[in-house]
């Protein structure tokens, strides 16, 4: 089929062109019945059929589409890039109309061009959120922290989604506990910790005077922590809390996110500042996403915003319906119901 578009059997005659064309100027007219998403791959088609007259029924059927009708096939999952191209490029659309080919999880890399150079904010935050669709284009995704009407913690979240994380060195386990100990200080002149990179005088508490059994602790602790022990965050020794209190600017945040290791990014989810759990939120690794949601920082505003974001991690959906006093806020239950991510029956 055309541009991967899969139709239902019944279909096919209708798009098929050894069919008569009568009976695909039947169907560019719409005179067969059919749903909306059908509809649309059916138009799809047959706007490049061989024939001339076949092909401009077809177009001017995709251009009078009412916007309900419109709205309604963009529910559907499958639709393929060259329905949506063709819908933006041939029909005038309505922003509510750019938000849903904006959210499609199958956006192609032409929407995603030419909506990174819109000055609407609503719109580029929602082709920002489409972390599917952004993925299968990234060249096409970078455009947009180009754009200076981004929202700079947007950018920050985007850019750290498009940049891949390099996989760390071996490095040899030499502790009992299996957890390395640090290397012992060069006596020349040590590289700038990530504190004073930012502009800030070093702290005594630098992690080069933490010690082995610090680093024991921390193991268990997150043992304790994937284990579903929320207490366990407790028994982190203070030595490694030391640059938990990042409060950082959001546009340094994402940057800084991109260097630290798993336990850093724990430490920030758990006692950091609001931009940097949204950042967190979105991360790769489950065991930082729960750090992010059990923080005892955690704000009922932070709670809201993502019961709203469709694409919140599952575990934070899944956590935020057993703690009954977030569920005592309308907005947050209003949010878990419109969420996709939030099982049927509990929605």
């Amino acid at each position: 089929m055309i541009g991967g578009i899969q139709l239902p059997e019944m279909l096919l005659q209708g798009v098929d062109p050894e069919s008569p064309e009568i009976i695909r100027l039947a169907f560019a007219r719409g005179e067969v019945p059919m749903g909306a998403a059908e509809r649309l791959g059916v138009l799809t088609c047959l706007a490049f059929d061989p024939s001339e007259r076949v092909k401009n029924v077809a177009l001017k059927s995709l251009v009078e589409l009412e916007d309900d009708f419109l709205e309604k096939a963009l529910t559907n999952q499958t639709l393929q890039p060259l329905s949506l191209e063709l819908l933006l490029a041939h029909r005038p659309c309505t922003d509510k109309i750019k938000y849903e080919l904006a959210a499609h999880p199958n956006v192609g890399e032409k929407i995603i061009r030419r909506f990174a150079l819109s000055n609407n904010k609503k719109l580029l935050d929602t082709l920002a959120d489409n972390q599917r669709g952004l993925t299968k284009w990234p060249e096409a995704a970078r455009e947009l922290l180009d754009n200076p009407a981004l929202d700079l913690a947007v950018k920050g979240r985007l850019a750290s989604l498009l940049t891949p994380d390099e996989p760390p060195e071996p490095e040899p386990v030499t502790s009992a506990t299996g957890v390395k100990p640090l290397e012992p200080a060069q006596s020349s002149s040590p590289e700038p910790t990530r504190e004073s990179s930012l502009g800030k005088p070093p702290d005594d508490r630098q992690e080069a005077a933490v010690g082995e059994d610090d680093f024991a602790g921390m193991a268990q602790a997150m043992a304790k922590f994937e284990a579903g022990d929320e207490t366990a965050l407790k028994e982190m020794p203070e030595s490694l809390l030391h640059d938990a209190h990042i409060e950082s600017d959001t546009k340094n945040v994402g940057q800084l996110i991109q260097t630290m290791s798993v336990s850093e990014k724990i430490r920030l989810a758990t006692l950091g500042s609001k931009s940097a759990r949204r950042l967190l939120a979105r991360d790769s690794n489950r065991v930082v996403i729960n750090a992010v949601i059990r923080s005892p920082k955690i704000q009922e505003d932070e709670v809201i915003a993502f019961v709203q974001d469709k694409t919140t991690a599952d575990d934070v959906i899944l956590y935020i319906l057993v703690k009954k006093e977030w569920l005592k806020n309308y907005q947050v239950r209003l949010g878990l119901c419109q969420n996709p991510k939030t099982p049927i029956p509990r929605a």
